[in-house]
């Protein structure tokens, strides 16, 4: 099984300081600012929120939530309606830190974090979660949206 080299919550430190860097050096790429931009820290909540309560039930199943191997397949309350509420919580963060931020340039930030979920974690996730809960997972993976 492969190995991940760098983690969605480092990625999401990364994305976050992209964000911040895109508006120092292109401070002319603002397209809005006080008081739309604090918008942003509502949908940065929003993701930590949905983060902390997708983490909550790892803990409750006691599957470890960093990319170790699990031990548990969780399909109850947030993933019933999504496959990676984690996930989603990082890009709804990363996203906050964009409209917070109100510069065009630093869209690219979560645009990019999406992407390499899309095609880096999602399929070493899927995979992985295959390889361990085959059929369980499966059936899971067919009832349940990636997304929300």
């Amino acid at each position: 099984m492969k190995k991940l080299v760098i983690k969605p919550p480092a990625l999401i430190m990364v994305s976050a300081t992209l964000t911040v860097l895109a508006c120092f050096i292109f401070p002319e790429g603002s397209i809005f600012g006080f008081p739309w931009n604090l918008l942003g820290i509502a949908v940065s909540a929003a993701g930590v929120g949905l983060n902390i309560h997708a983490w909550s039930y790892f803990q409750r199943a006691g599957t470890p939530e960093n990319y170790d191997r699990p031990t548990a397949l969780v399909a109850e309350g947030p993933y019933r309606y999504s496959r990676n509420p984690m996930l989603v919580g990082g890009i709804l963060l990363v996203t906050g830190f964009w409209v917070l931020s109100g510069n065009i340039y630093s869209l690219i930030s979560p645009f990019l974090f999406t992407l390499i979920l899309v095609f880096y974690y999602i399929p070493f996730e899927e995979e992985m979660m295959e390889d361990i809960f085959g059929q369980e997972y499966k059936i899971y993976k067919n009832a349940v949206r990636r997304w929300f």
